[in-house]
């Protein structure tokens, strides 16, 4: 019985295989497109499935409640450690705050289109109506802040402690300063470990924050230097001191 199953199957794929051969080119190129768009990647609900035809609609009705993008694909690490912790967010903060996904593999125009680069990469479409990406580590207390943090509130108290929220607005308002500092001169922000930058997940975020830190540091010597002036004379001794007095 199996071995007739296996049969069938062969013989069925080969029935499709020859009749796709007799195709026109640009027919067998729109099944095998349909065919991998069927086979996206989806994440679990709440999380919205955004595609093409879905993503500007979807990102326009914003003006309520936040929506935060994010592209992913299937084989890269960062995205299989990340898509959990979206969708986690997205049940915390379903009512509050909109989360969708985007299959960056199959629809890679959006991704260029939207300037998402290498993935994954999250966008916050704010209720003000102003755009803000993602930028730092990608746990789940990291996106947590920064999702709180842009929406202009806190959407649970009892998620983070009070000087975690401190350290993280911290953390994110320097990253902030980083990627504005970048972008005056003309380099793009980037923190996967691809702008050169010694961090595994620095990027050229990591390697300004060192040189800024490295910068800081000369100038405050130079400066420290610079307002030293002549040393102090020494002490007399009292020895001395009495000559001088006679």
């Amino acid at each position: 019985m199996v071995s007739m199953m296996r049969s069938m199957a062969v013989l069925s794929l080969g029935i499709v295989t020859a009749a796709m051969e007799g195709l026109p080119a640009f027919l067998v190129e729109a099944e095998e497109k349909k065919k991998k768009v069927d086979g996206r990647l989806k994440l679990a609900a709440p999380v919205l499935d955004l595609t093409p035809e879905n993503y500007e609609l979807e990102t326009m009705d914003h003006t309520k409640i936040p929506i935060v993008t994010g592209f992913f694909t299937g084989g890269c690490k960062f995205c299989r450690r990340t898509r959990p912790v979206i969708e986690n967010l997205a049940k915390t903060l379903e009512g509050s705050v909109r989360f969708g996904g985007v299959d960056a593999g199959v629809f890679d125009k959006l991704k260029q289109e939207k300037g998402a680069g290498l993935v994954p990469t999250f966008f916050m479409y704010k209720t003000s109506g102003a755009v803000t990406r993602y930028f730092g580590p990608r746990t789940e207390d990291d996106l947590y802040a920064w999702v709180s943090w842009h929406s202009g509130h806190w959407l649970d108290e009892s998620h983070l402690v009070w000087w975690k929220k401190i350290a993280y607005i911290l953390l994110h308002a320097t990253i902030s300063v980083l990627v504005a500092v970048l972008n005056i001169f003309g380099f793009e922000a980037t923190d996967h470990g691809s702008g050169g930058g010694p961090f595994p997940d620095g990027g050229t975020i990591g390697f300004c924050g060192l040189m800024v830190g490295i910068a800081f540091v000369v100038f405050s010597f130079i400066l420290g230097v610079a307002t030293a002036g002549s040393p102090p004379p020494p002490p007399i001794k009292k020895k001395e001191a009495v000559k001088k007095q006679e």
